[in-house]
């Protein structure tokens, strides 16, 4: 068998390395040494995991607060959020943000919701 370094260098030569497929090889990799294969968790699921983590440490209307941030993060990315969590980028954020601006959400509300997601993301950076 190819040694997967070689394979995937190959792949890339031949414009034939997708971000799937060097995911697959990276499992691969991992696989045959005994390790888990990668998270490829989607945005929408990482998501939902995350507010079933925080189901039962938060009270129910900080709960609620959660779940309708996150709804609306994921429904502003459409279709992107069945993409793979490591697509997700600061300018998903900010785009978030600033629809949320739009809506004429007050201050604090914006504010809260940016925790809200920052703290999913562990994302330091973008500010209300």
């Amino acid at each position: 068998m190819m040694h997967m370094a070689e394979h995937a260098s190959q792949a890339a030569r031949r414009n034939e390395l997708t971000e799937a497929r060097a995911r697959k090889l990276i499992d691969e990799l991992l696989e045959s040494t005994g390790m888990n294969p990668v998270s490829n968790l989607t945005v929408r699921a990482f998501c939902d995991d995350w507010l079933d983590s925080k189901r039962l440490s938060v009270s129910q209307s900080s709960f609620v607060r959660y779940t309708h941030a996150l709804r609306l993060l994921v429904e502003g990315l459409g279709q992107r959020a069945d993409k793979p969590l490591s697509a997700l980028r600061p300018f998903d954020v900010a785009a978030y943000r600033d629809s949320r601006i739009k809506e004429n959400v007050s201050g604090g509300t914006l504010s809260h919701d940016l925790r809200i997601v920052r703290s999913m993301l562990s994302l330091p950076g973008v500010r209300g």
